[in-house]
């Protein structure tokens, strides 16, 4: 399943030493995730503190566990997405009931 991740750095972490901490714990752990083969893609938002990634992921618990230590400095959306050419297919079940 892929899942985006819309992470932004909570709005408490504005001192430097809290900023230095925050990005030595995010590098690490975006060097797991990337290490692990489950990103897809990332990027950083350009209006806001924070970014994006897309995970190919087969559990909840592999979701948490690649997360890890963010969750305690960031807020994250988590949506399920699906490649587009997969809608045609998804709409004609719903249109044959």
């Amino acid at each position: 399943m892929q899942l985006f991740i819309e992470l932004e750095v909570f709005d408490t972490v504005v001192k430097d030493e809290d900023i230095r901490h925050v990005r030595n714990v995010f590098g690490k752990q975006m060097q797991k995730i990337m290490s692990s083969g489950k990103m897809i893609t990332n990027g950083f938002f350009t209006e806001k503190r924070g970014g994006y990634m897309i995970l190919n992921v087969n559990s909840a618990e592999e979701v948490a566990e690649l997360l890890g230590p963010m969750l305690e400095f960031f807020h994250f959306k988590v949506h399920p997405v699906m490649p587009l050419e997969k809608v045609p297919e998804l709409f004609g079940k719903y249109l044959a009931l």
